[in-house]
């Protein structure tokens, strides 16, 4: 219920996982809070380290995705992800967030 209340009270929110898939899809909190605030009419972002290719983002509740890393097929166990998904790709994404806060308070 305070989650509801909070989500009311606010124009946009930001969520997100490591990995956004099929898996996410059966109930995992970001797509939760995304389906929420779709129904409380709250504008949502989900901000994720990798977005499975076999996923259909069109059919998720989130206003607007944005994948962190610099490719969508990253091996988790790979030497490089901690650079994907490092300072300069969240900055990325938080520049996006930024510009997307942006574009719906005007």
């Amino acid at each position: 219920l305070a989650l509801e209340e909070l989500i009311k009270s606010s124009e946009l929110v930001v969520t997100g996982e490591g990995k956004l898939d099929k898996l996410s899809l059966m109930g995992k909190a970001p797509v939760k809070i995304a389906s929420l605030c779709k129904k409380l009419n709250t504008k949502v972002i989900g901000v994720f380290g990798q977005i499975s290719d076999e996923l259909d983002i069109s059919k998720t509740d989130f206003d607007l995705v944005i994948d962190a890393s610099e490719n969508q097929s990253s091996d988790l166990k790979s030497v490089n992800f901690q650079k994907r998904i490092g300072p300069s790709r969240l900055h990325a994404a938080g520049i996006k967030v930024g510009s997307y806060a942006e574009s719906i308070s005007k």
